[in-house]
């Protein structure tokens, strides 16, 4: 797998202090620049911010069912974990925890 390219870290999504349309949102490193990944409409945020929980997920997911032919005991626990793992990223992304996500209620 080739190195990651995108903005490293927790993304937050907020309402944007200084928006160009009333439903801007800015995507933002967790604890750093507000302003560092995009600006978006409130609809489009939580996929947008759930990306890299979401790509850590696939990733998770793909290493797994790569090596599922080799069953032992630890597999069952194994993919549990990422399909736990790729639910809360999906839960993200569909906006379901854009509040608890970004500390602001209702996502704003």
């Amino acid at each position: 797998m080739g190195e990651m390219k995108h903005t490293p870290g927790t993304w937050v999504a907020k309402p944007d202090p200084t928006p160009f349309l009333e439903d801007d949102y800015i995507i933002g490193i967790e604890g750093g620049d507000p302003d560092a990944v995009a600006t978006c409409s409130r609809k489009d945020a939580p996929i947008i911010r759930a990306a890299p929980d979401m790509l850590e997920a696939l990733i998770d997911a793909e290493r797994l069912f790569l090596h599922t032919w080799a069953m032992d005991g630890t597999v069952h626990k194994k993919m549990k974990a990422a399909i736990a793992s790729a639910t809360t990223a999906l839960s993200k992304a569909e906006g379901r925890s854009l509040s608890s996500a970004s500390g602001q209620e209702g996502g704003e």
